[in-house]
């Protein structure tokens, strides 16, 4: 399996403060299992997020969207998404 992350993208003009995102490609042929895999927010002052996948996979040739608001991405059109607050 062959995974790629893409670029952190965020919405410029926004009026709220939930509807970053990132975005993780499957690029290999084969389905990708999310059990396990950690995504962790750090500045300069430290962590401020850090989560771990219980379930989740990404089919072949797909890609995923996690964010702390899913509905918010939601409502800009994106249809897979992953709620970033349901991590343990």
């Amino acid at each position: 399996m062959t995974s790629d992350s893409a670029a952190f993208m965020f919405e410029e003009k926004s009026t709220t403060t939930n509807d970053e995102f990132f975005e993780i490609s499957n690029t290999g042929d084969i389905m990708a299992v999310l059990n396990g895999w950690t995504v962790r927010k750090t500045t300069t002052g430290g962590v401020i997020f850090n989560g771990t996948f219980t379930s989740g996979e990404i089919s072949a040739g797909s890609s995923v969207i996690i964010s702390p608001d899913a509905n918010s991405v939601k409502a800009m059109g994106a249809t897979m998404i992953l709620d970033a607050e349901t991590m343990s």
